[in-house]
């Protein structure tokens, strides 16, 4: 296949079994990177303030295969995923997550 760009295409792989030809319905999903990932500025915060992160990710599909995770060093925050979404077209996501600001955080 070369130059595919439906995200979601029926598709059908044909095959000789003992001189029967047959025929079977393959997936192929088509993957869109994100236009832009923009993780909105947090303002300074003394610690044991909150304030909640905004990650935004531009434009990507199929959105039921994207994981986003929010992390502060290696420490994982939060991980969001978007299994439950059956929607093929390309699509804005906003991810939050509340955080505590902590001594020894910085930037």
């Amino acid at each position: 296949l070369l130059n595919v760009t439906a995200l979601n295409s029926s598709n059908y792989v044909f095959y000789d079994c003992h001189g029967d030809r047959k025929q079977r319905p393959i997936t192929i999903v088509v993957y869109r990177a994100p236009e832009e990932v923009t993780l909105e500025p947090a303002p300074q915060l003394a610690a044991g303030e909150s304030h909640e992160l905004v990650c935004r990710v531009a434009e990507v599909a199929p959105i039921w295969n994207l994981t986003v995770t929010l992390r502060r060093g290696d420490e994982v925050l939060h991980v969001e995923t978007f299994k439950g979404h059956g929607q093929d077209k390309p699509e804005p996501v906003r991810v939050t997550h509340r955080l505590t600001a902590q001594r020894g955080d910085h930037g």
